[in-house]
């Protein structure tokens, strides 16, 4: 006697639509993944946290990145700045299973109208918002590279591919993310050590232009303080 087991599946890929590196993903490479899935009989969900970010940058509407996925959620504090708060999109069927699933685990809000009127205000502005921390992030990306010697280029520079709120340093040659986080902390601006040779550095609506002109003089220092080390 054989014993076989089927199961089914109709839930397959999740998608980000930024990364860390290269910025964002094409609409071309989301469109073949919605290809893919058509024939297979297999659904997309979006991971949108900062698809904000993404439609800025590929210049387009967000239902334009958001029509190749069954399913999306988009996050209100990621770039747009409400203090929280995320929405989950698609059919209707698949919201009241969601919704049936955050009560079965214990979630969901009571008096959550501040809130929401929060993300709304944050939404109506989300455009706004967006493009000037993208402004705000080239400039400090360029400015970084600019005030970078050309003796540190190969162990310091700031990669500047498909830049979006946020900025990679790229370290080497001794000089490492956690020195660079600890000194910047120290002089009041908070960067994150992301990998063994990146920093990560994000813009959001309350960095202004003159505190990219603080990071930047900051940044100096830092390369100052190498230039005495290695005289």
């Amino acid at each position: 006697m054989t014993a076989t087991c089927h199961v089914p599946v109709s839930f397959a890929w999740k998608i980000r639509i930024i990364m860390l590196v290269d910025g964002f993903l094409p609409l071309e490479y989301l469109r073949s993944i919605r290809e893919l899935s058509s024939r297979h009989n297999l659904r997309i969900h979006l991971d949108g946290a900062r698809i904000y970010n993404a439609s800025v940058a590929l210049d387009v509407k967000v239902s334009e990145i958001a029509q190749y996925a069954d399913s999306v959620m988009m996050c209100f504090s990621k770039g747009l700045g409400a203090p929280v708060g995320s929405i989950l999109v698609g059919s209707r069927d698949f919201v009241e299973k969601a919704r049936r699933s955050r009560k079965a685990l214990g979630g969901g809000w009571r008096q959550a109208g501040m809130l929401a009127a929060a993300a709304h205000v944050a939404l109506d502005r989300a455009e706004e918002t967006v493009r000037r921390d993208h402004a705000n992030a080239k400039n400090l990306a360029c400015g970084i590279n600019a005030l970078t010697p050309d003796s540190f280029k190969n162990s310091i520079h700031a990669s500047d591919k498909g830049i979006t709120n946020m900025v990679i340093l790229e370290c080497g040659n001794g000089i490492t993310p956690n020195k660079i986080e600890k000194f910047f902390a120290e002089r009041g601006v908070l960067v994150m050590a992301f990998t063994a040779t990146r920093i990560r550095i994000v813009l959001n609506w309350g960095v202004t232009e003159d505190d990219v002109k603080y990071i930047l003089s900051v940044y100096k220092d830092f390369i100052n303080s190498l230039l005495v080390v290695n005289k």
